[in-house]
């Protein structure tokens, strides 16, 4: 987990850290989502009393405006006049984006707000001011990893989901349209545009090819302007199931299923689950043909 402070962990406390007075949110965990943003408010207290110290150089005796500009700057306020607490506006406006992005994390990149402000805030300036702490940090830090991690792999599988399904729609949209054909024992899907007259590839052989492949909305990712020459075993599965199966010199329309491509993996300009088309001619095999395909 990213901390704010790149320092190194807190080793000396502030010599006097005063009362942050009564307009500073107060913990209230009746719920595992108030705790586990408590637990998060905690874990970014790591290297702030060094920060403070070595490179903001408060004095002790203004703790009291800077833990007040962290709340107002956490809340996008300005109107403070002395460093201490205008460098707490400043972290706490980092503390928001940080919050953002947790969220976000959490959310699986939706912008859906799960974490409690104030118990986030809340946990923050407890561990930061040595006063109320409701956990200590590696119990925060445990608390991060299990029930933070849980909320956000279930929400992710909630998005991949919806990606996985509009993925197979595409392929099964596909299969209905006239003249597609299923590669044998594969589910890459293909329409043949010229069928050619050579032999199969062999199982590993070396292979011209030029392409073009798109992404479902028609974008175009990638293209060779020239046949290139690769190995039939260095591509994606969908690749090779069409490649195995297409006669040199056949130029073939073919559509790989999001598993038999990249899945969940981002790959350049291929967002993760989605499934691709791609236009590919066999120019040549270099390695020796496996049979002549029937007539």
């Amino acid at each position: 987990m990213k901390k704010i402070f790149s320092l190194a962990a807190m080793a000396i406390a502030v010599a006097t850290f005063t009362s942050c007075g009564n307009s500073n949110p107060k913990a209230d965990l009746k719920s595992n989502i108030d705790s586990l943003s408590y637990a998060y408010g905690v874990q970014y207290t790591e290297g702030l009393d060094m920060f403070i110290k070595q490179q903001a150089n408060i004095d002790s005796i203004y703790m009291t405006e800077f833990f007040n500009g962290v709340t107002e700057g956490f809340n996008a306020s300005e109107n403070a006049k002395q460093k201490a607490y205008y460098t707490g506006i400043q972290i706490g406006q980092q503390l928001n984006r940080m919050l953002e992005s947790t969220n976000y994390q959490l959310a699986a990149k939706d912008s859906t707000e799960i974490l409690s402000r104030q118990n986030f805030l809340a946990g923050f300036l407890n561990a930061a001011s040595k006063k109320g702490v409701k956990m200590t940090p590696a119990q925060a830090d445990s608390l991060v990893r299990s029930l933070g991690q849980k909320i956000a792999s279930e929400n992710r599988e909630k998005e991949t989901a919806a990606q996985r399904k509009a993925s197979d729609e595409f392929i099964a949209a596909k299969a209905k349209e006239a003249g597609v054909q299923q590669v044998p024992e594969s589910k890459v899907l293909y329409k043949v545009i010229k069928q050619g007259e050579g032999a199969l590839p062999a199982e590993n052989a070396t292979v011209k090819v030029k392409y073009e492949g798109r992404l479902a909305d028609g974008t175009v990712f990638d293209k060779s302007e020239e046949p290139v020459e690769f190995a039939i075993s260095g591509v994606i599965k969908g690749f090779q199931d069409a490649l195995r199966n297409m006669p040199v010199g056949s130029t073939w329309e073919i559509y790989i299923p999001q598993e038999l491509a990249y899945g969940g993996q981002q790959a350049g300009q291929i967002p993760p689950y989605s499934p691709l088309t791609f236009t590919l001619e066999l120019v040549e095999a270099v390695a020796p043909a496996a049979e002549t395909p029937n007539k």
